[in-house]
């Protein structure tokens, strides 16, 4: 690096006066200065300038600034631009009353396709607006899948950095455009929220995702549906979508850019919509009310119930078992299904290959003289699906709906038995029992062979539609 210079911006990339040469032949990995003692003044706009000789070529990052033949005075000529070489930051000590923040995001929280990325992001205007300092996890393309190794270098960048006050959770629109489900996003969205309360703060808010006029129906009912859910968490919600959107379809026409991303007016106004204080109710009043087109009479309301919890990385090549999981639900359930995946959602790591779900079923579970639940069922099985070949578990497999009513905590018992074409398959810890070698015996009431077993085949969960069992108006979060 051969010079770092700052300095007071007159705009449009010019100094306002002669800057300050703070590093020359700054070498190492990464390249930091020496802590500069001369205080930078809250609400003035400063330069940044950087040079730089390489026998490599350079990455160019999204952020917006100015490229020009001279890191020091005026006079060369400077071309704006939304990209930057190099991956560049400041490390700033602050008082300890100073609010600091994170925003868990991708380009949407990064500002692209406003005429300043990242300094014109919303993140960037609500600092400025309440005076604090923000950290951006965000990078154009990232998804919650992406973020999901705790051991990331993305996680890990920002490590020896003090703690943010709180987070805003806003990840979430290429996930969607990836084609994930609503259960998937509901997953990843959990293992990130464990992830960020780990590393970051337990003080969380979460924000919408914002419409994508590109995308299909069925992409357009997921994102949604996930938005719903979200509302619904026990969490600070900040509706962006609704702010940005007169149909939650499309963009506003005056801040549309090109179908997803935003222009600067559209990010100022983002930022306008955040409380000053994010942990309290947002501006406006937080409410999981949604527009009557996001949110139609008949729109499903999907509740989960996990049979089965990662497991770190851990899979078997066994090619055929049957198992047997007890489960209750909460509230009547008149409308269900069952979901399976070969999936392990800690690692992040999908295990493709063909499937055979020789037979799935439930049923109510008999108990030995102690009261204890076994392995075995009262009466014959409920068949919810028979021989049913799957040529890719990794992304999921959902039984036909049920109507069969499931009454609230009384015991039932998922039975399952598979056969593989050598496929890896991944175990989760689930109690229940299990059986070797045997599918066929996931049919039969009584399996005596059925081992008790704390780890279970797949990523197995049990979805309610609770629009079948409630109206599906909203109501104010507490």
């Amino acid at each position: 690096m051969s010079r770092i210079a700052i300095g007071e911006s007159a705009g449009n990339g010019q100094w306002a006066g002669t800057p300050r040469i703070i590093a020359n032949e700054l070498r190492g990995t990464p390249l930091a200065t020496p802590w500069q003692h001369s205080p930078l003044t809250a609400g003035r706009e400063y330069l940044l300038a950087y040079s730089w000789e390489s026998d490599l070529p350079t990455k160019r990052v999204v952020g917006g600034g100015w490229i020009t033949e001279s890191a020091g005075g005026n006079g060369a000529k400077v071309i704006q631009t939304p990209t930057q070489p190099l991956d560049a930051w400041i490390e700033a000590e602050v008082p300890a009353e100073t609010p600091v923040f994170a925003t868990f995001g991708d380009s949407l929280a990064s500002g692209v396709g406003s005429a300043m990325p990242v300094r014109d992001s919303w993140p960037s205007f609500y600092a400025r607006r309440i005076g604090a300092l923000p950290i951006q996890y965000t990078a154009s393309g990232d998804t919650m899948k992406g973020w999901s190794d705790p051991d990331h270098f993305k996680w890990n960048r920002w490590a020896l950095l003090t703690r943010p006050d709180f987070a805003i959770h806003a990840m979430g629109f290429n996930d969607i455009g990836n084609g994930a489900s609503t259960w998937e996003l509901q997953a990843r969205h959990l293992a990130t929220m464990e992830i960020l309360r780990d590393r970051l703060t337990d003080q969380v808010v979460l924000a919408s995702i914002t419409p994508n006029s590109l995308i299909n129906d069925e992409r357009l009912r997921t994102r949604r549906s996930y938005n719903q859910w979200l509302a619904q968490r026990k969490a600070p919600f900040i509706p962006f979508h609704a702010e940005v959107s007169p149909d939650d379809r499309i963009l506003k026409a005056d801040f549309d850019v090109d179908g997803s991303h935003l222009n600067t007016d559209g990010y100022r106004h983002m930022a306008s919509i955040l409380p000053s204080n994010p942990m309290q109710q947002a501006a406006g009043g937080r409410t999981d009310t949604l527009s009557p087109v996001s949110n139609p009479p008949t729109s499903a309301q999907i509740e989960q119930i996990f049979l089965t919890r990662p497991l770190g990385i851990r899979t078997e090549t066994t090619t055929s078992r049957s198992c047997r999981i007890p489960f209750s639900v909460p509230q009547n359930a008149h409308r269900w299904r069952v979901v399976i995946r070969n999936i392990n959602s800690r690692a992040n790591l999908e295990y493709n290959g063909q499937v055979n779900l020789r037979f799935v079923g439930y049923g109510t579970p008999s108990k030995g003289a102690s009261g204890a639940l076994t392995s075995s069922f009262e009466a014959t099985l409920n068949a919810i699906a028979r021989n049913t070949l799957v040529r890719d578990l990794a992304h999921g497999w959902a039984s036909p709906w049920m109507n069969d009513n499931l009454a609230p905590g009384q015991d039932y018992m998922l039975t399952l038995g598979y056969q593989t074409n050598g496929t890896d398959v991944t175990r989760s810890m689930g109690t229940g029992w299990m059986t070797s070698y045997a599918p066929g015996n996931a049919e039969l009431p009584d399996d005596s062979s059925a081992l008790p077993t704390t780890t279970i085949p797949f990523d197995i969960r049990i979805e309610i539609d609770s629009s079948a069992v409630r109206p599906s108006a909203a109501r104010p979060i507490s």
